[in-house]
């Protein structure tokens, strides 16, 4: 079982932040290379967080940007409700991430 929370490539002080297209073509690679470690009785599960995507979404979780482009097959989404988090005065704040399992 892989269980795994990369960056998230929103700007933190641990990360390099890279253009979309060049983040999810990473992400791509290394899932890539997890699929294949990954035994058939095996399991693979993905936690991202949101991002904004300018004159498109507000807040789009980045797994729902990868799914399609990853050799896994989904089995559920499983959300993880926690209560820290960002506040905003005009939109409702995300208080939960998923897992892609």
């Amino acid at each position: 079982m892989t269980v795994t929370s990369p960056p998230y490539n929103i700007g933190k002080e641990y990360e390099k932040s890279l253009v979309l297209d060049e983040y999810l073509n990473w992400c791509e690679q290394w899932i890539a290379e997890v699929y294949r470690l990954t035994l058939d009785r095996g399991a693979f599960w993905l936690n991202l967080g949101y991002l904004s995507i300018r004159d498109r979404a507000k807040a789009i979780p980045i797994s729902y940007l990868l799914w399609d482009k990853v050799p896994f097959y989904l089995i559920q989404e499983v959300v993880w409700n926690y209560g820290a988090g960002v506040a905003g005065s005009k939109f409702f704040s995300p208080r939960n991430e998923k897992f892609l399992w």
